[in-house]
């Protein structure tokens, strides 16, 4: 089922926690994109003040409508105003935080085919910021195996040392028991492994086979998506995917 419209129309009629996930990015405040002859559009708002309260509201009927096992993940690009950069995406994060909403990364999105600028005072904007926000602190839905990444030649040659006579590193501050040692991650597993003398577990108990994968960054490199029609600011596919 698709539904279309205004989200602050639609969201009211969904029953509560009946959504597993919510993948969005706000139009840009402050007249930075206009959609034509529709009224009231979010980020046409006077103020930024007014821009953060709209979308405070919003979000919090994405509160309500989301399972406490589901996951946010809110894209919002910035802008400057007489000079300043506004930190619009961190004054967003820090109103829905104080509305119970628990961030749980900040994921920058680098643009590999940014907008060029003309500026000569500072540095062409390339990125923009992705929040993860969950209800929950523990338990929600996040399947880190499945979007795991292929561990370079480098870090394979030091994951297969054995782990007892690694000299390890002690660069971490503040840490007191021990060096560092380089370990695969543990992506859950079997109960027991074939091999009762090599027997690895997991927090929560479980033994796991060690796998050449490394946990998902969070800077993400891609392109903007394009789009032929009249729409500036299309959203990449390979985002949400």
């Amino acid at each position: 089922m698709i539904l279309t419209g205004d989200c602050r129309d639609i969201l009211p009629t969904l029953d509560a926690e009946s959504i597993d996930c919510c993948v969005t990015s706000p139009p840009y405040a402050l007249g930075l994109r206009n959609y034509g002859n529709i009224p009231n559009q979010i980020g046409l708002e006077a103020t930024l003040e007014e821009y953060i309260e709209t979308i405070r509201d919003v979000f919090r009927e994405v509160h309500r409508v989301l399972k406490p096992e589901g996951t946010l993940w809110l894209n919002l690009g910035d802008k400057y105003n007489d000079k300043s950069l506004l930190l619009i995406p961190a004054q967003v994060a820090l109103v829905l935080k104080a509305d119970g909403w628990i961030l749980r990364n900040e994921i920058i999105w680098a643009k590999t085919n940014p907008m060029p600028e003309s500026v000569k005072d500072r540095l062409t904007c390339s990125h923009e910021h992705i929040f993860l926000f969950t209800k929950i602190e523990t338990g929600y839905y996040f399947d880190a195996e499945s979007i795991s990444e292929s561990c370079q030649e480098s870090s394979l040659k030091r994951y297969t040392q054995d782990i007892e006579n690694q000299s390890g590193s002690s660069r971490q501050p503040g840490k007191t028991n021990g060096p560092m040692k380089a370990v695969l991650p543990r992506y859950s597993g079997k109960k027991y492994t074939e091999n009762p003398d090599i027997f690895y577990r997991t927090k929560s108990g479980r033994a796991y086979d060690p796998r050449p994968r490394r946990n998902k960054r969070d800077v993400w490199h891609f392109s903007t998506a394009r789009f032929s029609g009249n729409h500036f600011a299309t959203y990449p596919e390979h985002l949400v995917i």
